[in-house]
């Protein structure tokens, strides 16, 4: 339907580079259905003619080889020329597209046959589910529906061009596929008509605004679809990649997209393989190919974008979880240890992937300045600035990687008689991280974004203190931490498969029982350690992940982290007088978490 409707490298090119199929979203795993034109078709028009296929093209594509289907499946599918039945073998599938279809039926020529749209297609499939000729779908099926560019066409020679009944045919579509049990669908956008189609001029700019309608229109049978019937559907953003094509062919691999083949009498294989277009109208086999490669990467953005997005977020929430808790183990401390400080440390944590969260490894270095005073009656205070520079990589299917800086401020109060303690903190914190993530589709491989992440916590803790021995004190103490975490939206940066992850915000209440123990080894040296156990609730994390403006999918940021056991080890060196060197080492696991932190604080005490 469209001249030179996707730019393209061979395909060997696409897929040695792409990843592996999606996880969900796999081509080959069930049977394949099209539904569609002339660029889907694979024989049904001219089996339905009566006649072969001109000697310009391919067994019966409007190409030079094989179409976008076939490379995304390898199969070959049985053929429904003009709804007659089906003939070839339907175990792989079948192709109900036929050359010169709109979205609804139409005589070519008066008194001729009904050339059958994708209504008449879809419906020739349900009526076959349901008398048996055609097996019922399964989970695994895939219907893929690539219609409307003849709709725009069939307008130059005086047809009506009516946007919305168009999309309005693709829902019914779509509805007559799912009512007959279909649950995974491919749908395609079509391209800036004006743009790639030889249209008188003053249509051009007509013409792309009318398609880029038709495609948000599309974008809404998406969202309707997956709403009444619990469907997946995966869209396919062809209008932005070809708008990439002719911006950059070279990154296809393209050195021609404006000159064809045929009118060049470049047939079939005399077709140069960095020609996109084939006779004007329809794509050569390569940029099938390229095609085929970037439904595979949009499918894997399907299954993987959130996963990866929600690795990033566990990087983001794991660097302020670990200030909170460092603010609070300091707060604790404030009794015995008084005075301004400064702490340097190190960090390097990992978390392990779950259910729609990929894993992720961090680590960075942190600093904080603080000041713990003792007050009258018992009372003490302080407060501390900390900030954190931190690394992270996502390990998925798309991988991600993460570079955050984490500023944090949190003050702290209490009253202590004896051995007993009690002591309240608060701290509020930002994240900013610059990210990138892959694509899976080689001539544009990655995607960029900005997050912010804004965080505040209010703690409670209580403890006492007891002597077992001389120079040796023990203190249990049970604490509760309440944190809210919000993330912004944020719109990554790319010119194809960039995703948008939804304004969220969620909560967490970690619970934590600890024991921590000081012993005075010398005048001027001490040990000290600290072993404690933390479980966490409300802490489900998730984010609202788009592609293309549609809601793909909710992505797993994070969940409840029980039974998790932090432990660590210090030594203090008293230098002089009002002058102590702290180095502590600290580790943290379970429930799939793990992470080591060292810390170097130089205290001034009064």
């Amino acid at each position: 339907m469209f001249k030179q409707i996707m730019g393209a490298s061979v395909a060997t090119l696409c897929f040695a580079t792409a990843p592996s199929l999606a996880q969900n979203w796999d081509f080959t795993a069930g049977k394949s259905y099209v539904f569609g034109d002339s660029l889907s078709d694979t024989g049904n028009v001219f089996l339905a003619a009566g006649a072969g296929a001109p000697p310009v093209y391919f067994n019966g594509r409007f190409s030079n080889g094989p179409v976008w289907h076939e490379y995304l499946t390898g199969d070959t599918l049985a053929l429904s020329p003009f709804l007659t039945g089906i003939i070839g073998d339907a175990s792989n599938g079948i192709n109900f597209a036929h050359g010169g279809a709109r979205t609804y039926g139409f005589a070519s020529s008066p008194g001729g046959p009904i050339l059958p749209g994708s209504i008449e297609q879809a419906q020739f499939y349900a009526a076959g589910v349901a008398n048996g000729s055609i097996a019922a779908p399964t989970s695994s099926d895939i219907f893929s529906i690539w219609i409307g560019g003849n709709n725009f066409l069939s307008a130059l020679s005086g047809a009506p061009l009516d946007i919305n009944q168009g999309v309005a045919d693709i829902q019914q579509t779509l509805t007559t596929l799912a009512s007959a049990g279909a649950r995974r669908f491919v749908l395609f956008g079509v391209p800036p008509i004006g743009t790639s189609v030889e249209a008188p001029a003053p249509f051009d700019a007509q013409f792309d605004q009318a398609a880029a309608q038709f495609n948000l229109g599309l974008r809404s049978v998406d969202a309707a679809i997956s709403a009444q019937f619990g469907a997946d559907v995966l869209y396919i953003n062809v209008e932005d990649l070809l708008l990439d094509l002719y911006a950059d062919p070279a990154a296809y691999g393209f050195s021609e997209v404006r000159t064809d083949c045929v009118s060049q009498g470049l047939l079939l294989d005399a077709c140069p393989a960095d020609w996109s277009d084939y006779d004007g109208i329809h794509p050569t086999t390569q940029s099938h190919a390229v095609l085929a490669a970037f439904v595979v990467a949009s499918g894997m953005n399907d299954d993987y974008a959130g996963q990866s997005a929600g690795g990033l977020s566990e990087h983001a929430y794991q660097v302020s979880r670990h200030l909170i808790v460092d603010a609070m183990d300091e707060a604790g401390r404030a009794r015995q240890q008084t005075g301004p400080y400064l702490t340097g440390g190190w960090l390097d944590g990992s978390v392990d992937a779950e259910a729609g969260r990929a894993g992720v490894d961090y680590d960075g270095w942190s600093v904080s300045g603080g000041f713990n005073a003792n007050l009258d009656k018992g009372f003490f205070a302080g407060g501390r600035v900390s900030f954190a520079d931190t690394t992270s990589s996502v390990d998925s299917a798309l991988a991600a990687s993460g570079e955050a800086e984490t500023f944090a401020i949190a003050v702290h109060g209490g009253w202590s008689t004896g051995a007993f303690y009690v002591l309240g903190g608060a701290g509020l914190g930002r994240t900013d991280m610059d990210t990138m993530r892959a694509t899976g589709f080689a001539p544009r491989n990655s995607v960029t974004g900005s997050w912010v992440i804004d965080h505040s916590f209010t703690a409670l803790e209580a403890g006492f203190d007891f002597t077992p021995a001389e120079s040796f004190i023990l203190t249990p103490y049970l604490r509760g931490v309440f944190t809210d975490y919000e993330l912004g939206t944020n719109i990554e940066q790319g010119v194809l498969l960039a995703g948008r992850y939804q304004e969220t915000d969620f909560s967490s209440t970690l619970y934590e029982a600890g024991l921590r123990a000081e012993w005075q080894v010398s005048n001027a040296g001490q040990l000290t350690a600290g072993l404690a156990y933390e479980s966490e609730d409300d802490a489900e994390r998730t984010l609202g992940v788009l592609l293309n403006d549609v809601d793909l999918s909710t992505a797993q940021a994070g969940g409840n982290e029980d039974g998790v056991l932090r432990a660590q080890l210090g030594y203090v060196a008293e230098i002089r007088d009002r002058l102590s060197i702290a180095l502590t080492a600290a580790g943290r696991t379970g429930d799939g978490t793990e992470s080591l932190q060292a810390r170097l604080q130089v205290r001034l005490g009064f």
